[in-house]
């Protein structure tokens, strides 16, 4: 056999791997998902988007140290894919570290200013960090890019956490 050929073979049981996994994360088998994803990372350890898959499957187990690691070696590979960078962002900010994570944000919206899920979390972890007037003026600009599900249903409640302490 070749090199060729198994070079070739690795690649679409990698791909395999990967695709299961994605469809265990979507159906909710995180447990499944995570020992596809293993599996794919094994053969290809510096695949991005498998780095980003482990990512997202770890952020989901509540490993946000492992899903951060994931993600910064996904970004570092992939020249900054900004929702690679938005899901570093997220689990930064779950992590706590809403500085870390604003700036991830923010790197990110230089790459695409418009784009919901990077201007809520970047209202969300100006929030975190006490900056309420900053938080104020991005969900201004999430109602500029015309928001709809889960981001609308996010920005409205950040926006009305950030209303009830000034009517108190």
């Amino acid at each position: 056999m070749s090199l060729l050929t198994r070079l070739l073979g690795a690649r679409r049981r990698t791909a395999a791997l990967e695709e299961q996994a994605q469809r265990y994360l979507d159906a909710g088998d995180v447990a499944a998902a995570r020992d596809l994803a293993e599996q794919a990372l094994s053969l290809a350890p510096r695949e991005v988007a498998i780095h980003h898959l482990c990512g997202r499957v770890a952020m989901r187990e509540g490993r946000l140290d492992a899903a951060i690691a994931h993600f910064q070696t996904a970004v570092a590979a992939s020249a900054g894919s900004v929702k690679i960078r938005c899901d570093l962002a997220a689990a930064l900010r779950l992590a706590g570290r809403a500085h870390e994570a604003l700036e991830a944000y923010r790197v990110a919206l230089r790459a695409e200013p418009i784009l919901p899920e990077a201007l809520l979390g970047e209202a969300e972890s100006l929030a975190d960090t006490g900056d309420f007037a900053g938080a104020t003026r991005a969900l201004e600009g999430i109602l500029g890019a015309a928001a709809t599900g889960t981001v609308a249903e996010r920005a409205t409640a950040l926006a009305d956490g950030l209303q009830r302490p000034a009517a108190a």
